[in-house]
């Protein structure tokens, strides 16, 4: 697997009060300030490093765990907020084992 097989639901953009580091980037409610329903993340190309699953894994995580590892509990929580919220399954983070 290349790279996390994200499928842009977005719900990780509405919980940002779960994440300490991004504290900055909502007023309180948990939605990101970047983040505008219709088109996703307005600044994703710079978003911060935290928002970046492979690039995260690089710097902090590859020498603690297996990428796959990684993956999963990245998936597994994707998954969990999708079914909280009531979202489709076709949302739902498949990974691909190779």
């Amino acid at each position: 697997m290349k790279q996390f097989p994200c499928t842009q639901c977005g719900l990780c953009c509405l919980a940002l009060d779960k994440i300490p580091v991004l504290h900055d980037f909502h007023h309180g409610d948990g939605k990101c300030i970047y983040y505008v329903q219709s088109q996703g993340c307005s600044i994703y190309h710079s978003r911060p490093l935290v928002c970046r699953i492979d690039e995260m894994y690089q710097t902090y995580f590859q020498k603690d765990f297996k990428k796959i590892n990684f993956y999963e509990k990245n998936a597994e929580v994707c998954n969990q907020l999708q079914q909280q919220h009531h979202y489709s399954e076709s949302y739902r983070v498949k990974l691909k084992y190779e």
